[in-house]
C-alpha cells in the first residue's frame, strides 16, 4: 500500500532521485512495515506475513529489516501454523 504510493510519487526516472526503490531501502522497508502493522491491527494476519516478506525483498541491511522480521513473526504467531520466520542474512 505505502510502497506503491512511494513508487508512484518518486519514479525511477525522476531527476535527482535516482530511483527511490534502490536509493532508499530503509524507506521502502518502512512502507511495507507500515502496511504489515495496519494489517496486524485489523486482524488480516496473512496480509501481515505477505507485506513483511515483500519488505524483506527491498529493505536491505536496515533497521526496517528488523521490524519486518518482527511483524512477520507476529503474523505467523496469530495464524498459529507453526511456521518460523525466515532467517535473514
Amino acid at each position: 500500500m505505502y510502497a506503491e504510493w512511494i513508487s508512484v510519487r518518486f519514479p525511477r526516472s525522476a531527476p535527482g532521485f535516482g530511483g527511490v526503490p534502490e536509493a532508499f531501502p530503509e524507506l521502502m522497508g518502512r512502507a511495507h512495515e507500515m502496511s504489515a502493522w495496519f494489517a496486524l491491527v485489523e486482524g488480516r494476519y496473512e496480509d501481515v506475513v505477505d507485506a513483511a516478506r515483500m519488505g524483506h525483498a527491498v529493505a536491505g541491511q536496515t533497521s526496517a529489516m528488523v521490524q519486518l522480521t518482527l511483524q512477520e513473526a507476529r503474523g505467523l504467531a496469530r495464524i498459529g501454523d507453526g511456521i518460523r520466520p525466515h532467517a535473514r542474512s
